[in-house]
């Protein structure tokens, strides 16, 4: 006999009967890590390797110690922030960042290269509905796009995600600075960062003839996956 399952069905019926309501960074990175990887093979012929350091190997590891021996592609940096919903101002999901965590990555990553990924869904209900959507509502915040990225005078920066406005697709974010919050300029979605990432505009390229490596100094953050995106047909077709 063979048995079919309505995944959305199973997971409301879990919510409702041990509580389990609220969405989990942990559901947030599976999910959108998974759809990441099919949308890029799919849409680009691109394959993404998802590469996730043990809590010893984050302390200790620098970044060419993560990309040493990697065949030839892209390698993005990025760091998932669990939503959490507001009362007010309504329709408005924050994420919390530790300002150490951020000074670090804009310190030992370029532009383009590190990202926070921030989905504004705050229900294990409201990630089932949008989950074909999820890359187009998830904001791939670039580290060095937040307003004062290396300020450290305070511990933690709160981020808010807001809905779209004027016509744009893209939500609007802003950053405690520590009171009022500015905007962060130039925002993607992370189905447009997919699309420059294809377009060699987004991540760290390496290559079999590297040029030296100045990239010793400890990363020293906690939680960051490392993505390995590549052509299909290497080592034959080169990135």
């Amino acid at each position: 006999m063979i048995y079919t399952y309505d995944y959305n069905f199973v997971i409301m019926l879990v919510s409702s009967k041990y509580g389990l309501r609220n969405v989990s960074e942990k559901s947030i990175e599976i999910n959108v890590l998974n759809e990441l990887a099919s949308f890029l093979w799919s849409r680009y012929k691109l394959t993404t390797t998802v590469i996730s350091p043990t809590q010893v190997e984050e302390k200790n590891l620098c970044f060419d110690d993560i990309i040493e021996g990697l065949p030839s592609g892209l390698v993005l940096a990025i760091q998932f922030k669990r939503p959490y919903a507001m009362r007010r101002p309504r329709h408005v999901v924050k994420f919390t960042a530790l300002t150490r965590q951020l000074s670090r990555l804009s310190n030992i990553f370029l532009p383009n290269e590190a990202f926070l990924f921030l989905t504004p869904l705050t229900t294990n209900n409201s990630l089932v509905s949008h989950r074909l959507g999820l890359l187009k509502i998830t904001v791939a915040l670039g580290v060095h796009l937040i307003p004062n990225v290396r300020k450290t005078s305070q511990t933690t920066r709160t981020i808010r995600v807001y809905p779209p406005t004027g016509g744009s697709r893209i939500p609007q974010v802003k950053v405690s600075d520590p009171r009022r919050f500015e905007e962060a300029k130039n925002v993607v979605t992370v189905a447009q960062l997919a699309k420059n990432i294809s377009n060699s505009e987004a991540g760290h390229r390496i290559s079999q003839d590297r040029e030296a490596r100045e990239r010793g100094e400890r990363i020293g953050v906690r939680h960051v996956y490392y993505l390995h995106v590549s052509r299909f047909g290497y080592p034959k077709h080169k990135w």
